[in-house]
Formats: structure tokens, sequence, C-alpha cells
């Protein structure tokens, strides 16, 4: 395919939670400041071309069958030289994205790890100034090892040389991983809380205010997106667009950067929805430490509210853990198949709920277990487990909404 991905530079961003959050801000940032933007992230909620984007279009329809009618002949030469070559379906559209974005000459393009960095199919950019690791925790662990420390190696092998590094992850296991990484290929380290940060925190819904500190200072910044975590993704995302902005030797203009955060929105992240007098919140959590966050938010947005979650997790995650981290924070929870194309273990799924909540019921469809939420006598409905229960009741929903149900 001609390496598309060294015709331009790419922001290169990883982690186990959050990398979508930055991802998306700084795309935004980029464009507000007269950038010619590409994004790619993964997994998609609603629709497929969601994952491939330049400024505020996504990859068309016609676009994404003329670029897969320019990919099969190279996977059939390949397959028929080696057999034993199997593309995945994310390296496929990896592939495509870098294409796009090289037919669209680009400027810069934001590019979102599927799964670790050392061996994900995004590694192959290598036009890149800035990298970003927003968070380390368990997930994925079949696939990038089962502790802090192995998971750690994996994110820091988007590091290339010379590089600006940005982490947001302060534990003193991961730094010392990630810094040792740094050392060896000659770039720079920058951490949270050491080389930028935030202060004067304010949470309140959809209404959230920090003070940012990095090279500029910024006071009174607000930002929709919701929770605690959205302040440290939204800070790490200014700070690795203020080192992208240094190496083109331009400044960040701060009014712009006010308005643009204004703005962000970001789908199935403490999203919330209002239907009637019933509030829902949808939130893609799907790690323990996701849900420990969730938790979190929870009680600081909505403290004394009776709430109703509706659950879905797939089968490679830890599913204990993350019920441990949601225990106590429903006053009941149904349970439902995350995923039409995945097979998943029912039993050993209320196995995992019913240790936190004996009453949880099961309820396969997904439109039913929310109508069964809907009638019941919670104020706060939400919807968590899986991205993919999430874009799948979240269409439902926005429509609801729109309909004023």
């Amino acid at each position: 395919l001609g390496n598309p991905q060294d015709e331009y530079e790419s922001i290169h961003v990883t982690g186990t939670n959050g990398k979508g959050s930055v991802s998306k801000v700084l795309f935004e940032l980029l464009r507000s400041h007269g950038f010619h933007a590409g994004l790619y992230i993964s997994p998609h909620l609603s629709n497929f071309r969601e994952r491939i984007r330049v400024d505020d279009e996504r990859i068309g329809k016609d676009e994404v069958v003329n670029l897969m009618e320019q990919i099969e002949p190279v996977l059939s030469k390949l397959e028929a030289e080696n057999p034993d070559f199997s593309p995945t379906f994310f390296d496929v559209v990896t592939a495509m994205a870098f294409m796009y974005f090289k037919i669209k000459k680009v400027d810069v393009a934001v590019v979102e790890v599927g799964v670790g960095g050392r061996l994900d199919s995004t590694n192959v950019v290598r036009n890149v100034k800035v990298g970003v690791i927003t968070s380390v925790g368990l997930d994925h662990t079949k696939t990038l090892g089962n502790t802090i420390e192995k998971i750690a190696w994996e994110k820091a092998g988007i590091i290339k040389e010379g590089m600006d590094l940005i982490c947001a992850e302060t534990r003193s296991e991961v730094v010392k991983i990630v810094s040792k990484r740094v050392e060896e290929k000659n770039a720079r380290f920058f951490l949270r809380t050491k080389d930028y940060g935030f202060s004067n925190v304010r949470l309140k819904l959809n209404e959230n205010r920090f003070d940012y500190l990095g090279k500029e200072r910024i006071d009174d910044l607000l930002i929709t997106l919701n929770g605690y975590n959205q302040i440290i993704n939204t800070s790490t995302a200014l700070f690795a667009f203020e080192r992208f902005m240094e190496h083109r030797g331009k400044k960040i203009e701060v009014d712009r950067v006010k308005s643009t955060l204004r703005q962000v929105r970001w789908m199935g992240r403490f999203e919330v929805f209002q239907l009637g007098e019933k509030t829902v919140v949808m939130d893609g959590a799907h790690n323990p430490s996701a849900m420990e966050m969730l938790a979190k938010n929870l009680n600081v947005y909505f403290p004394r509210t009776r709430r109703m979650g509706i659950v879905g997790i797939i089968d490679d995650k830890d599913r204990d853990s993350i019920m441990r981290a949601l225990d106590g924070s429903f006053d009941g929870i149904m349970v439902t198949n995350p995923m039409e194309s995945r097979t998943c273990k029912i039993k050993d799924l209320m196995d995992a709920v019913k240790r936190y909540y004996p009453t949880a019921k099961f309820v396969e469809s997904k439109i039913e277990a929310f109508k069964r939420a809907m009638k019941s006598d919670a104020d706060l409905i939400v919807i968590t487990g899986s991205l993919y229960l999430v874009g799948y009741l979240r269409d439902y929903v926005s429509r609801l909404e729109r309909n004023g149900r």
C-alpha cells in the first residue's frame, strides 16, 4: 500500500482508559487552530464510519468501498504468498484510515491505539513528534499480560526516537517502566503532576470547571464532559496540543481553546439523556478501573438517587472485579447480552453479578431490559459494562429523547 501513514504527521494515543476522549479533544483543538486534521478511533458506537474522520466529516460510504477495492487485491496477494497471513478486521480498517488520510492530504492525524501499543496495528506510524499514554490498568490481560508492569511495557511500545511522550498515569511502577523506555529512545518525558496538571476542580453535571496548569495557565476552563477522569483527559490532551504547537513554532490561542473545550462532546462516556422524569446515563466502562471511576462519578453527580443498572460484560473481561467496583452503586440491576455477534456465557456473567446483587435478573433483549428499567421506581438508569451495549441502546434512547418520550 506504499506506507501512506508516512505522508503526514501523527499524534499517537494509547492507554487503558481515556485514550478515545484524549484523542477527540486533541482533534478538536487541532481543528480549532486551523489544522486539516484526521481522527482514527475505535470501536464505533452506532456507525462504522465514526472510526475515520477528517475535519467535520466521517469517511463516506463510497470512500469505504473504494478503499476496500484497493486493499482487497493486496490481501489476496499476501494470503497467496503466505497462507498463515490472516489480518484482523482492525488491521484492515487501520490501513483504510491511513490511506484515507493520505488521500485527503491531512496536516496531522490523531491515531488512537486499538489494544496495547507495541504490537498494535497503528504502531507503524513513524512521523510522530508527540505521543500520549493516558492511563494503565488491567484490561486485555490475555493479550497484554496480567500485571500493571507488563501492560505498561506494552503501552510504552509506542515511544519513538526523539519524540515527546506525555504520560497521565502517575503510579510509580508505571512511571519507572515508561521513563526507561523514553531514555532508551532518546525521547522527552512529560509527566502529569510534574510537567502539567490542573487545580480548582468544580464538578457539576455537564458544567465541569478547572484551572489548567501547563506551559500556559488557563483559569476557569469549562467542559461538558462529565467526571473527574475527564478533567485528567482534557488537561492531558491540552498539554499534548501545547507540545505539538511548540514543535510547529506556534502558540495556542486561549480564547479558541476555551470555546472549543466547551463544545466537545463524546458519545457513550458518562453521557446523559433525559426521558421525562427519568435520567439515563450511558457509560462504556468495561474494566475494573473504569468501573471504579463510574461509581465515584455516580456519587458525585447523583448522590441521593434511586439507581437501576443495565449491565452487559463480554466474556474476556474480569467480571468479578468489575462487579466488585460497582458494589453498592445500584438499588437494582438487570443483566443483558452485550453483543449480538459474540457469544456470552450468561451463567458465568450472572454468577459474577449475583455475588454483589443477589436479586439481579437476566433479560435477553436489550430493549426489553431498558423498557423494564423505565417502568421501575428508579430515577436514574445507568447503562454500562460494554461499549457495544451502550452503542446498541444509545440509538434507541436518542430517538426517544428526540421524540420527547
